[in-house]
């Protein structure tokens, strides 16, 4: 009877497996076709990938006629830079990169569990991976987190496989930095299961970190006057608030809540000095804590994509424990749990709720190109807190992160008069904002003397997906 069940609860996670799967496919196909940004993000970084192509330094000091905020350091940007080049900007080469990203993190996902469960079980955690939520919206965003979390896997791949491998574990571990430098975890649990069981080899792996990550930051910094430094570090010093960090966390654990117990459950079994896998048990933990840049103003869900793949390798190394322990019981309780669990996934969380709803309907798309064509038939500059419009159209773009501005700009950090006085002497031949700034009040991504100057010297011309303004007579 125990058979029986057990292969019952196997065959109805792969249904619902395959559902999901399926249903992932779909959305990749339909996301990646649009021509337009999803998020403010999506256009800032295209928006600094052609400046790049074009030779730009867009980790250049911040000044009052330049805001090109570069926040993230340049390995994505890199990667795109020659299809940039190659075909002009466009959305599609980014997400497919981050998509690429996703399918790799699944792969090394299935080769980790493989090693310890064989290759049939080891389709759980890498199916688990795609068939998350979260992967519907963050699979394919043209965005570095995914590179960074890829990178980040590989390094610990590499390092499970051959701890004499070192150079090239850390080699990995500093372009999962260069791609997004909350990238810590994987370095970190690296470093201490070195110390706890091979401590000469901990102080190699010190070094080869030192010199691959230490080294190109100095060049970087050097060639940039500066300003690598500035973007990587000083930008980063927004207000930080622990509550909107524990938010994100205890959402993404709280939705994925059988991924979580089944980690919590394995850390305690791994996290021995001398135990095989103490590598897991350290990562696991770790994964949740580098959620920290999430509490940093402006953080969001993505932040917490390392530790949703770490729950899902986790909890595909609960069930290689089960398998190699013959613990029939707790293997099938785990199946009955991520059985629930997938069920559950049809939910919409409320901390996704327009993500997921925000689809390439052909109503916008006819909308948005409308939009495109009065943007690049403007003979004056445009400005927009929509970037990827700017950037799709060829508008040339000296300010590109409408929300850090305005914050930097309150806080003292850069000064904004130019900006400022470009609107009030209505330089820009059109203002495309997202919303009706005369109902809504100043919104976060304006400081008081952009919303008044626009308020001031702009009117609404007419409303449409984004609200366009022109200069008064």
């Amino acid at each position: 009877m125990r058979r029986w069940i057990h292969w019952l609860l196997i065959a109805a996670l792969a249904l619902l497996l395959t559902v999901r799967l399926v249903g992932f496919g779909a959305r990749m196909l339909q996301t990646l076709r649009f021509p337009y940004q999803y998020d403010p993000t999506e256009g800032i970084v295209l928006s600094e990938v052609r400046l790049l192509a074009s030779g730009e330094n867009i980790y250049a000091p911040f000044t009052p006629e330049r805001f090109v905020s570069g926040p993230y350091p340049p390995v994505y940007y890199a990667a795109l830079a020659l299809p940039m080049k190659l075909f002009g900007p466009s959305f599609t080469w980014g997400r497919l990169a981050a998509l690429a990203a996703a399918l790799a993190i699944s792969a090394l996902l299935w080769l980790i569990v493989a090693r310890r469960a064989g290759r049939w079980w080891a389709l759980l955690p890498a199916s688990l991976w795609l068939a998350s939520t979260p992967l519907l919206v963050w699979g394919n965003r043209l965005k570095p987190d995914l590179w960074a979390v890829a990178f980040a896997l590989a390094a610990l791949t590499v390092f499970d496989a051959d701890r004499r491998r070192l150079f090239w574990t850390a080699l990995l571990c500093a372009l999962a930095g260069y791609s997004k430098q909350s990238a810590l975890a994987a370095p970190l649990a690296i470093m201490l299961t070195l110390l706890l069981q091979q401590p000469r080899a901990a102080w190699r792996f010190a070094g080869w970190m030192l010199v691959l990550v230490a080294v190109p930051f100095a060049l970087l910094d050097l060639l940039t006057r500066h300003g690598f430094y500035i973007h990587m570090i000083d930008f980063h010093a927004l207000p930080w608030s622990a509550q909107r960090w524990l938010g994100l966390l205890a959402d993404m654990a709280a939705f994925h809540w059988a991924l979580a117990l089944a980690s919590l459950a394995l850390v305690p079994l791994v996290l021995r000095r001398s135990h095989p896998d103490l590598l897991w048990g350290l990562y696991v933990p770790l994964a949740a804590l580098g959620t920290f840049s999430g509490g940093t103003f402006g953080g969001f869900h993505n932040h917490t994509l390392e530790f949703l793949a770490a729950i899902c390798l986790g909890t595909g190394l609960l069930l290689a424990w089960t398998l190699q322990s013959d613990q029939q019981y707790a293997r099938t309780a785990l199946l009955a749990l991520l059985l629930v669990q997938l069920a559950l996934w049809w939910r919409t969380p409320d901390w996704l709720r327009w993500e997921l709803g925000n689809l390439p309907t052909p109503e916008r798309r006819t909308r948005m190109d409308n939009l495109a064509r009065l943007v690049a038939d403007q003979p004056q500059p445009v400005w927009s807190s929509n970037i990827g419009l700017l950037v799709t159209t060829g508008q040339p773009l000296r300010y590109n992160d409408p929300l850090i501005m305005a914050q930097s700009a309150m806080l003292g950090w850069w000064d904004e008069r130019a900006f400022v006085d470009t609107i009030r002497q209505q330089r820009y031949g059109l203002i495309l904002w997202r919303g009706d700034l005369d109902q809504t009040g100043r919104p976060n991504d304006l400081s008081p003397a952009m919303f008044d100057a626009i308020q001031q010297f702009y009117a609404i011309k007419y409303r449409d997906l984004e609200f366009v303004y022109a200069p008064r007579p």
